[in-house]
């Protein structure tokens, strides 16, 4: 009928073949995104749309559909447009401009459809490209930005969570070798040094415990316990200067017989002899028996952790060692060591009344009252709440995988019991 559709936008879903660019080549392939993520949602946001298409197709149809209705009138309609021309032109007295007049309307009209259409594909449709290239671009370098930032938080999370784990992967394996390091005989630990000259013969267990300890600040021991396995751990590696400083320490917090035995033996090890023997008499003065070479925690501390790791165990015997250690050196009654080991002997103690058939209530309380001040005292001396918690709670995460012939659980008896879990409160959350 005369009258030429719009042709399609460049974008839409109407056109066919690759998207072009400004310089005519394809366009790369798009960006690939996760599906259903942030970024492909920001990059939906920016997509053209394709509706300038569908009105496009609308108005064609439109068009076309009224030039067929009135295609039977178009030739009247052209006559009369015409004569209007030539009447208006003062040309209907020259013959040959009905002929010329038709020819240039019609020449005219046919012009102007392809001028009109070239404008539109040329022009108009690689304007609106690009204007829809520019857009899918915005779309695309924001995606990627989305994209980016959530990699790098998911990033940082990880390495959060990551540090987290290791630092307490590390604090656990801290403890772990303060606890096998704190109650070694620093004698033995002396003579093992001095035939293998460092950590050589060591159990794999013992050498993983040095090497944690020999990598730690002394500043950062923040117990007497802690301070005497890093000491027994430089002194088991021959490194007797950090040791002599840790005892140093060890001896102003703990001010007993134990500690200045320890210093003496190792200032001998390093050839300090002087002060070695200066050690040694202040050990005396602090102790109710000078015979510094079966010093009580020697042989007596020894003693105590053969019954209470017997099988069965001998808590009474144990207790009955304890006791007299408490009255020979009156020191010992504020000792963190000693009164964690009398707690773990009363708790085994009770577990043994509870066992019977009719438990006695008021030996029950007298075990439960004894076991209560030997923690308070432990815990004044200095012993770690971690630990004491660790010995307690049968639920503890580092029980979880320890077969139950090898658990720590001496203390477990008590758990129940309110008074002993406020004593040894703050609990670590979960």
């Amino acid at each position: 009928a005369g009258v030429a559709a719009a042709p399609p936008v460049a974008g839409g879903q109407g056109a066919q073949g690759p998207a072009i660019t400004r310089a005519g080549a394809e366009a790369p392939a798009p960006l690939a995104l996760p599906a259903g993520g942030v970024a492909q949602q920001v990059l939906a946001s920016y997509r053209a749309s394709p509706a300038l298409n569908e009105i496009a197709d609308w108005l064609t149809k439109i068009i076309v559909g009224i030039g067929l209705v009135q295609a039977r009138d178009i030739a009247g309609y052209f006559r009369r447009l015409l004569d209007y021309l030539l009447t208006t032109a003062g040309l209907e007295r020259f013959p040959v401009a009905e002929a010329i007049v038709p020819a240039a309307l019609i020449a005219g009209l046919i012009a102007g459809f392809f001028w009109a259409y070239l404008l539109v594909a040329l022009l108009l449709s690689r304007e609106l490209a690009d204007a829809a290239m520019d857009l899918e671009g915005a779309g695309v370098r924001r995606a990627e930005e989305q994209a980016r930032k959530a990699k790098r938080e998911a990033d940082k999370a990880r390495k959060e969570t990551e540090a987290a784990n290791a630092f307490a992967t590390r604090e656990a394996a801290l403890s772990d070798a303060v606890g096998l390091l704190r109650n070694q005989d620093v004698a033995t630990l002396l003579r093992d040094a001095a035939l293998d000259g460092g950590r050589v013969t060591a159990p794999p267990e013992l050498r993983e415990a040095l090497d944690l300890l020999s990598n730690e600040d002394l500043a950062g021991q923040r117990t007497a316990d802690a301070v005497r396995a890093w000491a027994n751990a430089h002194a088991r590696l021959g490194e007797f200067g950090k040791a002599i400083e840790a005892f140093r320490r060890l001896t102003a917090e703990r001010p007993n017989a134990y500690s200045f035995s320890d210093l003496a033996r190792v200032l001998e090890a390093a050839g300090r002899r002087d002060e070695a023997r200066a050690a040694r008499e202040r050990a005396g003065s602090t102790a109710v028996t000078t015979m510094l070479d079966v010093a009580p925690r020697t042989l007596d501390a020894n003693r105590i952790l053969d019954l209470l790791y017997s099988q069965p165990p001998q808590p009474d015997e144990a207790l009955e060692a304890i006791r007299r250690l408490e009255n020979e050196n009156a020191a010992t009654r504020s000792d963190a060591t000693v009164q964690m080991y009398k707690a773990c002997a009363l708790g085994q103690k009770h577990r043994q009344l509870k066992a019977q058939e009719a438990p006695d209530p008021d030996a029950l309380r007298a075990v439960e009252d004894e076991a209560y001040a030997a923690l308070a005292a432990s815990l004044r001396g200095g012993m770690s709440r971690g630990w004491l918690q660790l010995l307690m709670d049968p639920a503890h995460p580092r029980k979880a995988d320890v077969p139950p012939e090898r658990r720590e659980d001496d203390l477990e008896t008590f758990n129940g019991i309110e008074r002993f879990r406020q004593l040894l409160a703050p609990w670590p959350a979960g």
